[in-house]
């Protein structure tokens, strides 16, 4: 069953700017985990911020089926330069009213700081942390309130490659075990073959959507540390890099 429905998706910015997506159909399983990637400036944010309603089509539709509620993690960060990085963690959390979803999203923050690296950066403000971490403590803070859907926007473009393992392990055990939608939006091929359920590709100006990719049936069922050791990854990971290579505009 699906969580999300978009049909005939259009968007085109005011005053000439152009359409940057025409005529997207599009469906997000309700417990899949969704990549899209494509050429910079294609339109994979404007898709997000679509279904998070921050902007509004220029035509067709996206139907949820079902409560909408959402985490967004936006490739910039927004994080509050007068909160902590515990405080800015627990943001989403202050407007959870029942008790024990707070209470189970605190336990959860404690293991992911750890898993996270960012421990000993608890209290700390947003100014003295990395690049790299704010990012992480972005991750976490979407990761932690019960929703139906969570985006991630570009979400390991400030790691090095041993905290990506780390964050992709993360985000698939709290996915699944939340029994969540996601859709991951990256340009690393090697995140996408890793977490993804399905990755689609935007293509052509303005955009529309490319044929699904799905991995092949034995790295399906695989956490990403068992697809990345599996001796078939290395295949679907350069089909992946090939079909986004014919992706890209001429």
């Amino acid at each position: 069953m699906n969580l999300i429905t978009a049909s005939r998706l259009t968007f085109a910015y005011r005053e000439g700017g152009g359409t940057r997506l025409k005529e997207l159909d599009l469906e997000v399983g309700r417990t899949e985990i969704l990549g899209v990637s494509g050429d910079s400036g294609i339109g994979k944010t404007t898709l997000l911020r679509l279904i998070a309603g921050e902007l509004t089509p220029s035509s067709g539709s996206i139907e949820w089926n079902g409560t909408r509620s959402l985490a967004y993690a936006p490739q910039a960060d927004v994080l509050f330069d007068f909160r902590t990085a515990w405080q800015n963690a627990t943001l989403l959390l202050e407007r959870a009213a029942p008790r024990d979803e707070v209470d189970e999203g605190l336990e959860f923050l404690d293991r992911a700081f750890a898993t996270l690296r960012l421990a000993d950066s608890t209290h700390s403000p947003p100014a003295q942390l990395s690049g790299g971490m704010r990012q992480r403590v972005q991750v976490a803070q979407a990761l932690a309130p019960r929703s139906s859907l969570l985006m991630l926007d570009e979400p390991f473009s400030e790691q090095d490659f041993e905290q990506q393992q780390a964050m992709e392990t993360l985000i698939h055990h709290r996915v699944r075990s939340k029994k969540q939608a996601g859709i991951l939006v990256s340009h690393d091929i090697s995140a996408l073959a890793a977490l993804c359920d399905r990755i689609l590709f935007l293509e052509s100006r303005p955009a529309r959507l490319g044929g699904a990719i799905l991995p092949p049936p034995e790295l399906g069922p695989l956490p990403p540390s068992g697809r990345r050791s599996h001796p078939a990854f290395a295949a679907f990971e350069f089909a992946l890099w090939h079909r986004g290579a014919e992706a890209r505009p001429a």
